[in-house]
């Protein structure tokens, strides 16, 4: 056998065995703010820095968010269901979440909260997948919540309520892009736009995702009292403007 038939054969293998199907490689989680609808496979378990989690079963993942736990001491658990659906939408999600903030670390934050987001997805191709969620988070105490905890306004409202789209756009079953797009504070006196990107890789066992997102006021956000500082400071805001890291490094087993 000459040399380049033995190499077009190698070749020809690498690439057979390391091109696994979309629904074999790693399901993509979403964004901070914005979720997929993807679950983990039954008794698969991923570790990284964006979450520890579980597949209980095909339909039924089991999480925690690392970021949460390490960056504002506050441990958190949240489950996500999703199933097929038949109809204008491919498939249906729901993710209850419960955040509580502890006394450890650098014990910055002080919060505890509800979570609930509700995602539908529809494939268009193999390109474009569109993730539309509806977000409603109600904060039990958030005296020094976290940045995801975005400033009422006069209101004070306890209540959070959001609306946004994650798109996945598909160079190849391995590497993609994701662009997210949406309101927040749907309940606010004043709106925030959501706005973020990310580019991910995926192997057999594990997903790399590396991006940046953009939290930003409408319009200008007025406070009489900045409720999360002891001194009662006044504080009279004009535009916000957060950022996030979208950064995941995930490995499954």
């Amino acid at each position: 056998m000459n040399s380049y038939l033995r190499l077009t054969l190698i070749t020809c293998f690498v690439c057979t065995a390391s091109s696994p199907s979309r629904a074999e490689l790693p399901r993509l989680l979403g964004h901070n703010f914005t979720p997929t609808t993807y679950t983990l496979a039954e008794d698969v378990v991923t570790i990284g820095t964006y979450g520890i989690g579980y597949g209980i079963s095909d339909d039924v993942s089991i999480s925690t968010s690392s970021w949460l736990d390490v960056s504002y001491n506050m441990p958190n658990l949240g489950i996500r269901y999703a199933t097929d659906v038949d109809g204008f939408v491919d498939r249906f999600a729901i993710e209850p979440m419960y955040f509580k903030t502890f006394p450890y670390f650098y014990n910055d934050y002080e919060q505890e909260s509800f979570f609930v987001r509700t995602t539908v997805a529809k494939n268009f191709s193999d390109f474009y997948v569109l993730n539309a969620s509806l977000g409603y988070q109600y904060f039990i105490n958030d005296r020094r919540a976290f940045s995801l905890r975005l400033e009422p306004g006069l209101s004070r409202s306890k209540h959070h309520l959001s609306l946004s789209t994650l798109h996945e756009l598909y160079i190849s079953q391995h590497l993609g892009v994701l662009l997210e797009l949406g309101l927040a504070g749907l309940n606010y006196d004043t709106l925030y736009s959501q706005l973020g990107t990310s580019v991910f890789v995926r192997w057999s066992w594990g997903l790399l995702q590396l991006g940046l997102s953009r939290t930003r006021s409408l319009g200008e956000v007025d406070l009489d009292r900045w409720y999360r500082f002891d001194d009662g400071r006044i504080a009279n805001y004009g535009e916000i403007s957060i950022y996030h890291p979208e950064v995941q490094l995930q490995f499954y087993f």
